[in-house]
């Protein structure tokens, strides 16, 4: 299963694919849509663009948005750290 930020990212990445795709239109495409939005905003290689949208539209992706995970704060910090 990926981790929890893999998930994030992914969902994030549908939604910009979703707002900028356009069926049927060239200029639109999933593709474009990666070169000219996505990967500005998120460098990374088209491998993992196509392995993300996969990953967002699974199944468990779908039992992950039906729990109540989906309020997860990524900005605080753990106490139970340790370092070694």
């Amino acid at each position: 299963m990926a981790s929890l930020n893999t998930i994030k990212k992914a969902q994030i990445v549908k939604s910009m694919v979703s707002y900028n795709y356009k069926a049927g239109r060239q200029d639109k495409c999933k593709l474009q849509a990666y070169r000219n939005v996505i990967n500005k905003q998120f460098p990374m290689s088209e491998r993992t663009f196509w392995r993300l949208l996969s990953l967002a539209q699974s199944e468990k992706i779908k039992d992950f948005n039906n729990k109540d995970n989906s309020k997860i704060d990524f900005n605080e910090t753990s106490t139970n750290y340790k370092r070694h």
